[in-house]
């Protein structure tokens, strides 16, 4: 089965079987997902649940999806008030490799569910970590007030577990604000897309370095003004 091939049949069983098969269709049907699309192989997947799975087994098409579909709940769960959430998944998600999306263990069993947690924290904390440390200096004070230095590990549990919990209060602050796009998005992105035009590549650092210092005082601003809200609400629900 060949690349096109497998996004075709990908694209029917997300719209046949998932509650969010739409935002799943336009990811694949946008090539976003076109990296780890072409690492499925179709080794099957063992299910424990036969009532939910009569055959008792997934394709290798049908357990990608699957996990996709996991994914995509977990974030909105977590994110529930962004705005634009399609918009940020394929910034989390565009031309990466994250190996837990061709994983041929059954999210039904419950022996993997930190595995995937894991993983599914990571891939969505990974821009967001580079760019911190992209604006580290200006916003040292900050960072590590909310325990955040530039030296985590992303190999880390901790660590993961600090960024993303971090993460939430911080769109919670900013459920709505344009500046969240220097947090999904990857500032190496924003470097590379600017055309020199006789500039060097420290001047073009610069002028992206400016910008994102710029969006993240925004972001910081917010989440200074609406932190205690939001921390009452965390605890009053979760």
């Amino acid at each position: 089965m060949n690349l096109n091939e497998r996004k075709e049949e990908l694209k029917q069983l997300a719209l046949a079987s998932k509650s969010n098969g739409a935002i799943i269709f336009q990811l694949i049907n946008e090539n976003v997902l076109d990296v780890v699309i072409s690492k499925i192989n179709d080794k099957k997947t063992n299910t424990v649940v036969t009532s939910l799975v009569k055959k008792g087994y997934l394709t290798g098409n049908e357990q990608f999806i699957d996990i996709l579909s996991e994914f995509i709940y977990y974030y909105e769960k977590w994110f529930a008030p962004l705005s634009n959430k399609k918009v940020y998944i394929a910034l989390i998600l565009e031309k990466k490799f994250p190996k837990f999306l061709v994983c041929k263990n059954y999210w039904g069993d419950n022996n993997f569910i930190p595995y995937y947690q894991f993983n599914m924290k990571k891939v969505i904390v990974e821009n967001m970590y580079d760019n911190i440390k992209f604006v580290y200096n200006k916003n040292q004070k900050f960072f590590k007030g909310v325990g955040i230095n530039n030296r985590l590990s992303l190999k880390n549990s901790k660590s993961i577990d600090v960024l993303f919990d971090f993460m939430k209060k911080l769109i919670w602050c900013n459920p709505d604000e344009f500046a969240l796009f220097y947090v999904f998005d990857s500032y190496k992105k924003s470097i590379n897309e600017i055309e020199k035009n006789g500039k060097t590549t420290e001047e073009i650092t610069d002028y992206v370095q400016n910008n994102y210092y710029i969006q993240w005082s925004r972001l910081i601003e917010n989440y200074q003004e609406k932190i205690t809200l939001i921390e009452e609400l965390f605890n009053s629900i979760i």
